[in-house]
């Protein structure tokens, strides 16, 4: 959901900001592959291993805060990567159906295949 007060942009360029020059110095060598969030207003931060439990922890200070989330010692907070030994150990597998249904909040009702 959007940030009443912020666009995403606007977020991802404070919060870096943010982090790059108050931060970094202060978490990077201790808390390294942990995720932050940060409240782009306050400045304030949660870590953890467990993004889920930092967020929660940082809406339970603040319900309707800004926030920006990282991985400590990473350009980005996820990564998708894909292994070809990953891929030639497992058996082909017929492609898979992913419905999204307009009555559940996703996108809109219809159906595509994933490959």
């Amino acid at each position: 959901m959007p940030h009443p007060r912020y666009s995403s942009d606007e977020i991802a360029q404070r919060g870096q900001a943010l982090y790059d020059q108050q931060i970094r110095t202060q978490v990077e060598t201790r808390h390294k592959g942990k995720f932050l969030i940060l409240d782009i207003e306050t400045g304030n931060y949660k870590i953890d291993v467990d993004e889920l439990a930092a967020l929660k922890r940082a809406k339970a200070k603040n319900p309707d805060a800004a926030l920006y989330i990282l991985r400590v010692g990473s350009s980005t907070a996820y990564r998708l990567a894909r292994s070809e030994r990953t891929l030639a150990d497992k058996p082909p597998v017929a492609p898979l159906r992913q419905v999204f249904h307009a009555d559940d909040g996703n996108i809109s009702s219809r159906e595509r295949e994933i490959a």
